[in-house]
C-alpha cells in the first residue's frame, strides 16, 4: 500500500511539474498580449511576435497621455460592467467575483507594454481581393497576462476570466459590426471596453503511435471574442487597454500590426527588425498622443 501511495504522489507531482513548464511556454509565446485566429483547440493560429515587452521610460506627454487613457478606459469600463449586471444572464457569467466598488484607475495596479506582430500569416492574400476592400477579423489574446496567477502554480486545471478590452486611438483598425440585441459583442470595444471571454484550460491527450504513448497534453486557450478587424493598411497603431476587475488589474498595450514587415522597416527607417526597439515604437506614435 506504501508503495501504492508514493507511486501515485511522483505521478501527481510529474504531472503537476508538466502543467507548470507548459503553461510558462506557453506564456512565453503569448506574452502578456498577442494576435491570433481562434479556430477552437489545435487549429488557433497566431501572428509572428516581434516585440512584447515593457513599455518604460515613458516621456512627460506620453506619461500624460497614458493616465488619460486609463482613467477614459476605467469610466468606460464601469459602464459596461453597470449595464451588464442589469441583465442577470450575462452577469452571472461574466461578473462573478467581481466586487460591487466602483473602479477608478487609482485602485488599478497598471502594466505597460507595447506588442508588434507581424500577421501576414494570418490574413487573407488572395488576388481576388482588391486592396482598398481587404479586412481581416483577429482576436486579441491577454489569457498569458489575466489567467497567469491561476494557472502558473500548477495547482488548477483551467481558468475563466472576463476582462474588459477596449481599442483606443486607432489608425488602420476599423469598428466591429454592432452585435445583435441581447447578446454581448464580440468584438473589442471602440473607444469603449466590451467583456470578453478570455480562459485557459487543461487538456490530456496521449495518442499512440506504432506502440508509444506520445503526450500531446498542453493548455488551450479561448474563446472567439476579443475581435478587431484590421483594415487594409499595410501598418496599423492603437492603444488596447485591458481591465481585470476581479483581481483589480489593467494592462496598456501600444499594439503595432503589420501586414509586410519591410513596410514597417522602412517606415521606421531601420536597416532591420531586429533593431526595432520600443523607443522606435514611441518615436512612431508620439504626434498621435
Amino acid at each position: 500500500i506504501l508503495s501504492l501511495l508514493v507511486s501515485c504522489c511522483l505521478c501527481f507531482v510529474e504531472d503537476r511539474q508538466t502543467m507548470e513548464e507548459a503553461w510558462q511556454s506557453q506564456k512565453r509565446i503569448l506574452g502578456s498580449l498577442c494576435v491570433g485566429k481562434y479556430g477552437g483547440g489545435d487549429s488557433q493560429q497566431l501572428a509572428t511576435t516581434l516585440i512584447n515587452g515593457p513599455l518604460e521610460e515613458l516621456g512627460a506627454d506620453l506619461a500624460d497621455h497614458l493616465l488619460s487613457l486609463k482613467q477614459k478606459a476605467t469610466s468606460e469600463a464601469m459602464k459596461t460592467i453597470t449595464q451588464l449586471r442589469e441583465d442577470r444572464r450575462w452577469a452571472d457569467i461574466a461578473l462573478v467575483d467581481v466586487p460591487s466598488r466602483v473602479l477608478d484607475a487609482e485602485s488599478i495596479e497598471w502594466q505597460h507594454i507595447a506588442s508588434v506582430s507581424d500577421v501576414s500569416r494570418l490574413v487573407d492574400s488572395s488576388s481576388g481581393v482588391s486592396d482598398e476592400d481587404r479586412q481581416d477579423v483577429l482576436n486579441l489574446m491577454v489569457q498569458g497576462w489575466v489567467c497567469d496567477p491561476d494557472c502558473s502554480s500548477g495547482e488548477r486545471l483551467g481558468s475563466s476570466n472576463w476582462p474588459l478590452l477596449g481599442v483606443f486611438g486607432a489608425k488602420g483598425l476599423l469598428p466591429g459590426p454592432a452585435p445583435e440585441k441581447g447578446q454581448l459583442d464580440a468584438f473589442c470595444g471602440w473607444e469603449s471596453m466590451n467583456a470578453s471571454d478570455q480562459h485557459a484550460h487543461w487538456v490530456d491527450d496521449i495518442m499512440e503511435l506504432d506502440g508509444f504513448e506520445v503526450n500531446l497534453s498542453d493548455w488551450h486557450f479561448g474563446s472567439d471574442m476579443a475581435r478587431i478587424t484590421l483594415g487594409p493598411e499595410l501598418v496599423s497603431t492603437s492603444w488596447v487597454v485591458a481591465v481585470d476587475p476581479k483581481r483589480l488589474r489593467g494592462l496598456v498595450a501600444l499594439l503595432v500590426l503589420t501586414r509586410e514587415p519591410i513596410v514597417l522597416q522602412s517606415l521606421l527607417g531601420l536597416p532591420d527588425l531586429a533593431s526595432l526597439s520600443v523607443s522606435h515604437l514611441i518615436s512612431l506614435l508620439e504626434p498621435s498622443c
